[in-house]
């Protein structure tokens, strides 16, 4: 039992140290240098003790033996004491010099290698998530993502940087170990031995840590969701008379985290003072086995205190790998944590095709398509099939949850069929370049999403070559002009995170001149005149009429106005079409959509 507890913790942590140098490929040419330069590092800390030896009672301790270095041992040897210490100093000089940049240059390549690996990191899993299937972001929350993208890239760069010094340190003790073997074998073996219990007392530390570390780092994104929650649903919070129970909830998640940061600091902080205290207690025992290793006085004064002189240094790096490793410990959940998400969005990239699109010629359809956005619910869409032709401007009603949205989300891809296909002019729409697709398609949403910019960034982020002249027609046939003139410093005026600044109707039609400014083959409308007033509705409506002329319209709508010219009008309930056909068509067969009219579950605002 003792042993397989023994060889799972082995492979464990073989398992481990596959996991933290898989983070080289990231930058790999940057590390090979850093092994480089922290091999001549340690090399040149050997050579230098090397050359304390000649120095005692001219003796070399075998490194004779060894090439280059155990001629010029030799060499010195053959010298008188003054011209020996004379050309050691010239020597030592060289050698200390030579050390210090060395290692100068492996320690600042180790210090900015995580910053490297940080931002490569960061920038890929942003990167990924901008193309990543939608359900996985509406999956997570918010605190998960933005722990992706900031904490545990900043754990990775812990690691990377902890992985540097790790390496430094491994060099350096085993320069000093192969240094002390050579002076005395036996006091080798029972420093190896010291080291060994060391390890297995450090392991029980290691172990603990790591169940620390995967506690932090649940409470970090907890903490950090609730942060994000508190200051994004602030005006909610305090209409509902929530501050309190926020506040407490806040202390609850700070508690739960600081928590687990104490505890891990703490036994962080512990591993040095035991370590050192420990070794200063093997140097006491070393010193009364030297009594029995070297029986001769001068044997004793010599060997002994060359060999005390490198275990000293030794005891340095030895303690720095023990709290290295439980640093990298520390770190390794979150690292795992992000090893696994860059896994997921790599994996659920959606499909890109290689067909450029032009122009729509025929139509869209939805070809029997069923689609859901979790699989554990209930289908939003089943086996629907619906046509929107070219240069016509189709509408499409029906109860909340319809899954008219998600109509919307399938024409401009945001997701795919899970059964049935989405074709453009017979082509299926995953066969063509996805920019070039979203370039020719504008998407107008209830939920407006502005950025904390001004309204002229805002508008630009559509087409970022557009012309100010270009901006202001689509700003004039979107019926805005008046408004953003009136700002306090019109289009460069700052309208706050998510538009803050602005009233729901005055987004709406900034969203409307952003699409128009695309100049769309498709124009898609999602609700984007339920937050207007009549008039605004009115001169919208005007200005879609004159868009339908030269592009293909497709409206999402639940006021009678915004649907009453649309060549076609697609009634839609749980998922399915019900009919279809013109207003008037529709009133006369009366069916659900004349009875949504009659109820009222169309707006009749005209």
């Amino acid at each position: 039992m003792f042993n397989r507890t023994i060889l799972l913790n082995l492979l464990r942590d073989v398992r481990f140290m596959i996991d933290c140098m898989s983070l080289l490929r990231y930058r790999w040419i940057l590390f090979t240098l850093f092994i480089i330069l922290a091999l001549a590092s340690a090399l040149t800390e050997g050579i230098g003790l090397a050359l304390l030896m000649p120095i005692l009672k001219g003796t070399s301790a075998g490194l004779e033996r060894l090439p280059v270095l155990g001629a010029a041992l030799s060499g010195f040897e053959a010298m008188d004491f003054n011209s020996r210490i004379r050309a050691l100093a010239v020597v030592l000089a060289a050698v200390v010099v030579a050390r210090g940049l060395l290692e100068l240059s492996s320690t600042t390549l180790a210090t900015n290698l995580p910053v490297q690996f940080q931002k490569a990191l960061a920038d890929k899993v942003f990167t990924g998530l901008l193309y990543v299937d939608l359900r996985f972001i509406q999956g997570n929350d918010v605190g998960t993502l933005m722990a992706n993208l900031n904490s545990y890239p900043v754990a990775v760069a812990e690691i990377a940087k902890n992985l540097g010094f790790l390496v430094i340190n491994l060099l350096l003790m085993g320069v000093y170990g192969a240094l002390m073997f050579m002076v005395s074998g036996s006091a080798m073996a029972a420093t190896a031995t010291f080291i060994l219990i060391m390890t297995l007392i450090m392991r029980v530390f290691a172990l603990r840590q790591l169940a620390l570390g995967r506690t932090l780092t649940t409470s970090a994104g907890q903490y950090g969701q609730v942060c994000i929650e508190g200051l994004t649903s602030m005006p909610q919070v305090r209409l509902a008379d929530g501050e309190q129970r926020m506040h407490e909830l806040f202390r609850s998640r700070q508690q739960a985290y600081y928590s687990s940061l104490r505890r891990m600091n703490f036994l962080t902080n512990l591993n040095h003072p035991m370590f050192t205290s420990c070794g200063g207690l093997f140097i006491v025992l070393l010193l009364l086995l030297g009594t029995i290793l070297f029986q001769r006085e001068d044997d004793w004064t010599d060997m002994m205190l060359l060999f005390l002189i490198v275990l000293y240094r030794l005891m340095g790096p030895a303690t720095a790998v023990s709290a290295i490793r439980l640093a990298i410990m520390a770190q390794y959940p979150g690292f795992r944590a992000l090893q696994e998400t860059i896994t997921v969005l790599d994996a659920t990239r959606p499909q890109n095709g290689s067909l450029v699109f032009h122009a729509l010629t025929e139509a869209v359809r939805l070809e029997d398509v069923t689609f859901c956005y979790d699989p554990n619910k209930g289908a939003a869409l089943r086996g629907l099939t619906v046509e929107f032709p070219a240069g016509k401007m189709t509408a499409v009603v029906g109860p909340s949850g319809a899954g008219k949205s998600t109509i919307v989300s399938l024409l401009a891809r945001l997701y795919d069929p899970g059964e049935g296909r989405v074709t453009v002019d017979g082509v299926d729409l995953r066969e063509f370049d996805l920019r070039t697709w979203r370039q020719r398609v504008g998407v107008v949403a209830q939920d407006v999403v502005l950025f904390n910019d001004s309204v002229f960034n805002n508008l630009r982020f559509a087409r970022p070559d557009a012309t100010r002249t270009e901006i202001e027609a689509a700003v004039e046939l979107a019926d805005a002009a008046e408004f953003i003139e009136s700002l306090p410093e019109g289009y460069e005026t700052r309208i706050g995170d998510r538009g803050v600044m602005l009233s729901g109707g005055q987004k709406q039609r900034l969203a409307i001149a952003r699409a128009v400014l695309v100049q769309p083959e498709i124009l898609i409308l999602d609700e984007a005149t339920s937050n207007l007033d009549g008039r605004t509705e009115r001169a919208i409506q005007r200005a879609v009429d004159r868009l339908a002329k030269r592009c293909t319209v497709i409206v999402i709508a639940h006021r009678l106005a915004t649907i009453l010219k649309a060549d076609c009008i697609v009634v839609i309930d749980k998922g399915s079409v019900i009919e279809q056909g013109r207003h008037d068509v529709l009133m006369r067969n009366g069916g659900v959509y004349c009875e949504m009219i009659e109820h009222q579950r169309l707006d009749i605002v005209e």
